[in-house]
């Protein structure tokens, strides 16, 4: 009777063990299920190609800030200009673009001369320059130019031609200049409106040795000052002596410094 059972047994093992194989199940496999391939046998990932940013536009550069006009005036009103009388010009004896110049600035007999130093040589020569009248301003802090103490400052316009040649023009007083005239805004026309009527008035000082031209007071002022229809113009306004317009043989918006 037990070996009937056991064999019966044995036939229905054998029977579960066929099926198993069949469906190509083993315990084994039953156990692996689920799991995750090893990550040797994932295929490789091409790498990401860089993604650049894309460029940012310029932003454009702010303008200068524009001046009041009677704040601009105020500093011009610091500043001793007028017409002198150029009496020598030689080399500098060590910079080959200055002249060393002589400078009369008064026509009273036994007046001192002023000794000045000039960027000009290029533009003019020495003939060209003695005797000439210029404009000037006296009262700037003199300053060493190449080793040589400048004082006084020729005003000049100038403008670049093409990509790289500079033209430099002195401003020219109006004819019938005579030494000592003074120089001043014109504060007439459309330019001139809205100034306060104390801002024009052109001469706050009676002598070069009154008071001292800060720096940043001509640096101000320069900013402003350019030409128009062969004037110099401070503000749009006409620059003058009581005998007409300083001129300059350049063109509209060439810079005076």
């Amino acid at each position: 009777m037990s070996d009937s059972i056991d064999k019966a047994l044995n036939e229905v093992n054998e029977a579960i063990k066929l099926v198993e194989e069949k469906a190509g199940v083993t315990a084994e496999q039953a156990a692996n299920e689920g799991k995750p391939a090893d990550a040797a046998q994932k295929p490789a990932e091409a790498p990401k190609p860089k993604q650049k940013k894309p460029k940012q536009p310029k932003q454009p550069k702010r303008g200068k800030p524009i001046e009041p006009k009677h704040a601009v005036m105020q500093s011009f009103n610091k500043a001793f200009l007028q017409v002198s009388q150029i009496v020598s010009c030689e080399d500098h004896p060590v910079a080959d673009k200055l002249y060393l110049m002589k400078l009369k600035v008064s026509e009273e007999e036994g007046a001192e001369l002023k000794t000045f130093v000039a960027g000009i040589k290029l533009f003019y020569s020495k003939e060209e320059l003695v005797n000439k009248k210029v404009c000037t301003i006296l009262n700037l802090k003199p300053a060493k130019l190449a080793g040589t103490l400048s004082e006084a400052m020729l005003l000049a316009g100038s403008v670049v031609s093409g990509e790289t040649k500079e033209i430099v023009k002195v401003l020219e007083p109006p004819t019938g200049s005579v030494v000592g005239d003074r120089i001043y805004v014109n504060p007439t026309g459309e330019h001139a409106e809205g100034l306060p009527e104390a801002s024009t008035v052109p001469l706050d000082l009676a002598s070069p040795m009154d008071a001292r031209c800060p720096p940043k007071q001509w640096e101000r002022v320069v900013g402003n000052l350019s030409v128009k229809d062969k004037k110099a113009t401070l503000c749009g306004m006409e620059i003058v002596t009581a005998k007409g317009a300083l001129t300059a043989d350049l063109p509209d918006g060439a810079e005076i410094h």
